[in-house]
């Protein structure tokens, strides 16, 4: 969030009607609602899923390296066990973590170039009161981040599906005990079968963002 000069620009995360019943998409529905009502002027961005959130637990740690406060490694025991266990499996055993079938295509954004709409975004004439849908500038499935994460990596690595199933029952066990992790199964189940592909031509050239690949985006945190 960032306010200045009576300005509110909001990131948000992408619209689907069974995406909205979980509680982070439905916790920014209802913020955008509260941002129309306000009378403020406003600025929405809808992000796709992170490259800096999505690739790190498919099992590297190379998406998070340098950053100061990656979303993966925050203290919550959930999903701090999970990436500890996880990352250095493309590394150390050549195996990648796919969630479903992984075919379902997003556009994956990465975090630095969401803030870099944020920012061009305060005071810019085609911003007031708008809503936008960002993503990077690809659409791809979690089976073609593995092939690219081969070919930044230089090895061949093996997929490891886990079942669309899995995460749907994890979220109704997990739910009387721990909200916030049943809430991260809902997101995986969520992803193993909807789809989002944003064109993101006019949105780009309109804020003047050079989108980062995610080809692009591995060889600069690889180093």
């Amino acid at each position: 969030m960032r306010q200045r000069a009576g300005q509110f620009v909001y990131a948000s995360v992408v619209s689907h009607a069974d995406y909205d019943d979980l509680a982070i998409p439905r916790a920014k529905r209802l913020t955008e609602a509260r941002l129309r009502e306000s009378g403020l002027t406003y600025t929405v961005f809808r992000a796709d899923a992170f490259m800096d959130v999505i690739f790190p637990m498919m099992g590297s740690d190379i998406p998070v390296r340098g950053a100061e406060a990656a979303t993966v490694q925050r203290p919550f025991w959930f999903s701090t066990r999970f990436f500890e266990n996880i990352k250095h499996d493309m590394a150390q055993k050549g195996v990648v973590g796919i969630l479903g079938d992984g075919l379902t295509r997003r556009t994956y954004v990465c975090i630095d170039d969401m803030a870099e709409f944020l920012v061009r975004a305060i005071g810019h004439p085609s911003a007031t009161n708008a809503t936008f849908d960002i993503g990077g500038p690809e659409a791809l499935s979690q089976n073609e981040v593995m092939h690219i994460f081969e070919k930044v990596l230089g090895k061949r690595l093996i997929a490891k599906h886990t079942p669309a199933m899995v995460f749907k029952i994890g979220r109704h066990v997990l739910a009387p005990f721990s909200p916030a992790a049943a809430n991260i199964m809902g997101v995986n189940y969520a992803a193993t079968y909807i789809e989002s592909v944003i064109d993101m031509t006019e949105t780009a050239r309109l804020f003047g963002v050079d989108l980062t690949s995610a080809e692009r985006f591995l060889r600069k945190k690889l180093g």
